[in-house]
């Protein structure tokens, strides 16, 4: 005679379905970061921040990279020094991002200013481009990739857009 209620059979049955469906769904909702497509974005944000407050100050601005730091930031022009060059300091912006850093497997293996390589022969600590007052930016393009990968991506930025995109897009 059967009483009200399930076995213990059942309820185990029950369990073992709902953890099979549970890891199935978990599963489909973990994504695996994208590093490269991070980066881009990231260097977009960033180069919007630098457009942004070039417009609105009427002073240049740069992105500076530090490859050692593995960083990337917006400065903003705050004087001239004696050479006449100017001299720069980081940008704060509320609610804006004004730095990024870079995930541990980017590598940035080429970086060209205007059509110049920045980073051959010898490893520059450190490298920069500018973005005028009016907000124009300088030709840069870069080739990165993944230190445990040989997926890699050339950026090419837009001097008047201010995006970085891949060349295929760009011409789209």
């Amino acid at each position: 005679m059967r009483t009200k209620g399930f076995t213990l059979l059942e309820l185990i049955i029950v369990i073992a379905i709902i953890a099979v469906i549970m890891r199935m769904v978990s599963s489909m909702m973990v994504q695996k970061p994208k590093p490269l497509e991070n980066f881009l974005g990231g260097m977009n944000a960033l180069m919007h921040v630098a457009k942004t407050q070039a417009v609105l100050t009427h002073t240049p601005q740069r992105i500076y990279l530090d490859f050692d730091g593995r960083y990337a930031r917006v400065d903003s022009e705050v004087g001239k020094k004696t050479t006449g060059e100017g001299e720069f300091a980081p940008v704060q912006v509320a609610y804006l991002p004004t730095r990024m850093d870079f995930m541990p497997q980017i590598v940035i293996e080429k970086l060209f200013i205007n059509g110049k390589e920045e980073l051959s022969g010898s490893r520059k600590p450190q490298s920069w481009f500018y973005i005028n007052a009016q907000g124009i930016a300088q030709q840069i393009s870069m080739v990165i990739g993944l230190s445990d990968s040989p997926q890699k991506k050339t950026l090419v930025l837009n001097p008047l857009s201010g995006l970085f995109k891949e060349p295929n897009e760009a011409a789209a």
